[in-house]
């Protein structure tokens, strides 16, 4: 099934999550875990997490909401966020913790997240109602949904500059958000047919669009907010993008050739092709490990590739059932 409308499905037919009953404090002072890797599993309602230093899961799957189909982290704050597409709101775990706290409602027909660590501002892109605004330091949505382009998706944030990235799907453009005052910036850029995912090289201040129905990935200047050259062609429906930015490479999850793309952002240019699990849609990197996560939905998995040498660090690790998404933890 399509990843885009698995949660609509679940939605209609009134699965809900696990119930939440430990709390977070209003700012986390425990010592933060090492380095972990949030794994939402949408059919599973929960979210696995990875220990990124030895690569293993630890404890037991937190219960989240309905079709948990994206997670954000707060690296400052220490908090991730889960958007629970069939529930329609966002479930915030302390990630010194791990502990749930009460979930924050959001719009229809939630898909991505992402988040300025230095704003304090979650962006959660609602298919029918814009994009909602999270305040991650007091946890609750703030003023109206900022209306951008037709059926958001994917969202991502070059916190250097202040700017979110939102994909329009309909539209086939990508609106810009000012997270300073929460404002659309210009006009909408064009991507190609179906844009989607969406990540960015903050050092180079480009933007990578995966192209969901023309398998290509749209590069766009973040300071002109001019797109560069033509689409670079990718696998068969690319999902989700993960940068490197300190290695400049951008690593695209083609959900249905079941490949990793791997770009060089400072040519634009196509580097190789990973093979991974089955069905890979979400992408996350540590950049402080240098290393990419990729979230296998057909067969329960968690590949990693190391983002310098472009190399599989081990085996994929088990997870829970279809991990669609990932967000890094400090």
């Amino acid at each position: 099934m399509d990843i885009r409308d698995y949660g609509i499905w679940r939605q209609n037919f009134g699965q809900t999550g696990p119930t939440a009953t430990s709390t977070l404090t209003p700012v986390p002072t425990a010592t933060p875990l090492p380095g972990r890797a949030y794994v939402s599993n949408i059919s599973g309602n929960t979210v696995s997490v990875i220990d990124t230093t030895t690569n293993t899961v630890v404890g037991v799957p937190i219960g989240v909401g309905a079709a948990p189909i994206s997670v954000g982290v707060d690296t400052t704050l220490h908090r991730a966020y889960v958007v629970n597409q069939g529930s329609a709101n966002v479930t915030v775990i302390d990630t010194t913790t791990n502990l749930v706290g009460p979930a924050i409602s959001v719009g229809n027909i939630p898909n991505g997240i992402g988040v300025d660590p230095t704003m304090h501002h979650a962006y959660v892109a609602n298919q029918k109602g814009g994009v909602t605004v999270i305040d991650t330091a007091s946890n609750t949505a703030v003023g109206t949904p900022i209306a951008v382009g037709n059926s958001p998706r994917g969202v991502a944030v070059d916190p250097t500059v202040h700017r979110a990235y939102v994909t329009n799907t309909v539209d086939d453009t990508v609106s810009v958000i000012d997270t300073t005052n929460n404002t659309v910036v210009g006009f909408p850029i064009p991507a190609g047919t179906g844009p989607e995912g969406v990540g960015v090289d903050s050092t180079l201040h480009r933007v990578y669009v995966a192209n969901a129905v023309d398998n290509t990935v749209t590069v766009i200047d973040e300071t002109t907010g001019i797109v560069m050259g033509g689409p670079l062609p990718v696998g068969v429906r690319p999902a989700g993008v993960g940068v490197d930015p300190t290695v400049h490479r951008a690593f695209v999850a083609n959900q249905n050739s079941s490949a990793v793309t791997v770009l060089d952002t400072t040519t634009n240019s196509v580097l190789t092709v990973k093979f991974v699990g089955s069905a890979p849609v979400g992408v996350a990197v540590d950049p402080s490990l240098h290393r990419a996560y990729i979230a296998n939905s057909g067969d329960n998995t968690v590949s990693v590739i190391d983002t310098i040498t472009i190399s599989f660090v081990g085996t994929p690790i088990p997870v829970g059932p279809e991990p669609v998404a990932v967000g890094i933890g400090p």
